[in-house]
């Protein structure tokens, strides 16, 4: 599976602005079928954590899970951010967040 690169979280960043008006909100990332993020890539969803107020990333398969931990240990985000194995239980810790 191909890396993605910065190309791809500015595309993301920039959409997340436009959906949101540019205010923190929950965001909620179904990250089972996610590969590898590149340095620049991780660095540029770091430094736009003024668009998310906490990050649940589902993680439902081994690989996900372990790539969703590699990203909390490396990119050290600002939001509370959580792995969950489903999305109901990652929507209801989400609710906890929304303005």
């Amino acid at each position: 599976m191909p890396e993605r690169g910065l190309d791809d979280a500015v595309a993301a960043t920039d959409a997340m602005t436009t959906l949101t008006g540019g205010r923190e909100h929950p965001l909620l990332v179904d990250a089972h079928d996610a590969g590898p993020q590149d340095r620049p890539a991780r660095m540029e969803f770091a430094r736009r954590s003024d668009l998310v107020s906490a990050v649940a990333l589902i993680v439902n398969t081994p690989l996900s899970r372990m790539m969703g931990n590699f990203f909390l240990s490396v990119s050290k985000p600002v939001a509370p951010t959580r792995l969950f194995d489903d999305e109901p239980s990652a929507v209801a810790w989400l609710r906890k967040f929304a303005a």
